[in-house]
């Protein structure tokens, strides 16, 4: 019988892959990140869309009145709410990108500039 013995590993040196990656922008945003941000985002829609109607299924048990434009403003202003958390989801540091941090500092220091003068103007009256 003959022995088991380890494999000569000296003679390789390198590892060549069939095609090479295709290099992105630092900027551009992968379909790997917007996937997940679509996916979850809907998820909480869809929680929104069910607590509504839990709410209105207590409201009708217990015969209270309801505007009814409430389902029309619960889901305008829920996606309003899931696109601004899917937009800050997106300008967060991830990896080695760093833009969106910078970004997202740079909005940061533009709201506090606005909310200055706003005060500034609001406290001269």
């Amino acid at each position: 019988m003959g022995s088991v013995r380890p494999a000569d590993t000296r003679r390789v040196t390198t590892c060549e892959f069939a095609q090479p990656r295709p290099r992105r922008a630092p900027g551009q945003v992968s379909t790997l990140v917007w996937l997940p941000l679509a996916y979850f985002g809907l998820g909480l829609l869809l929680f929104s869309q069910a607590r509504l109607t839990l709410l209105q299924a207590h409201w009708a048990k217990e015969q209270m009145q309801v505007d009814p434009a409430l389902n029309r403003r619960w889901a305008g202003w829920g996606l309003i709410f899931i696109v601004g958390i899917t937009a800050l989801a997106l300008l967060m540091p991830a990896g080695d990108t760093m833009l969106g941090f910078h970004v997202l500092v740079w909005l940061m220091w533009a709201v506090a500039l606005v909310g200055r003068v706003l005060l500034s103007i609001l406290s001269c009256c």
